[in-house]
């Protein structure tokens, strides 16, 4: 009887969150940033021009993988600034971004080129197709992660799985900022490691 109160308080929770979350207008980003404030506008990002950039080869790809073209004059711009910190993160700094969308303006603050990376993975989620071009609702996002290791396990010594399965699925776990792939390689029933003995 316990375990069946405990089913209906979890099933009206998730009920009553599923609901907020339906009745707001703003994208719903997984995992939740740690700090958002939404603004009411969209900006265009179809195309973006790099007008501030380190690494230019690691940003056009991490563009093209969200399908943005970087192209010069294009109306919205993008920024990237290395910084030393964010204040704002309070652990595992090395992974924290800051990132702003407004006036057709994006900024994007870290400390390495992994918090650049989060921050196009948020980037990603907050797009949305609006007639034939990409826009993204304005905002301010700080985040950083609340535990060093999110971790999912694959166990393919009692199951293969090919291998491009598995790049495919890395790909879409470092969409929601998984960092560790555990990989399950061998078991009795199984030894995927290739041997010439």
């Amino acid at each position: 009887m316990a375990v069946l109160r405990l089913k209906l308080v979890v099933f009206f929770f998730l009920c009553s969150s599923l609901y907020s979350v339906a009745q707001s207008n703003y994208p719903v980003l997984l995992p939740k940033p740690q700090q958002v404030k939404w603004y009411a506008e969209t900006t265009a990002c179809s195309g973006v021009e790099i007008s501030k950039a380190e690494n230019q080869e690691y940003i056009h790809h991490c563009l093209s993988d969200l399908g943005i073209v970087a192209q010069e004059l294009a109306s919205t711009k993008l920024e990237i600034t290395m910084v030393d910190q964010i204040e704002e993160a309070r652990v595992n700094q090395h992974e924290a971004y800051r990132l702003r969308i407004n006036d057709h303006y994006i900024h994007i603050e870290a400390i390495t080129e992994q918090g650049v990376y989060w921050a196009f993975q948020t980037l990603r989620q907050l797009m949305v197709h609006d007639k034939d071009q990409l826009v993204v609702q304005n905002c301010e996002i700080i985040d950083w992660p609340a535990f060093r290791i999110r971790g999912f396990m694959h166990d393919v010594g009692r199951g293969f799985i090919p291998v491009d399965e598995l790049k495919k699925q890395i790909a879409l776990l470092s969409q929601f900022k998984i960092n560790v792939f555990h990989w399950h390689l061998t078991e009795d029933i199984g030894w995927r490691l290739e041997s010439k003995v």
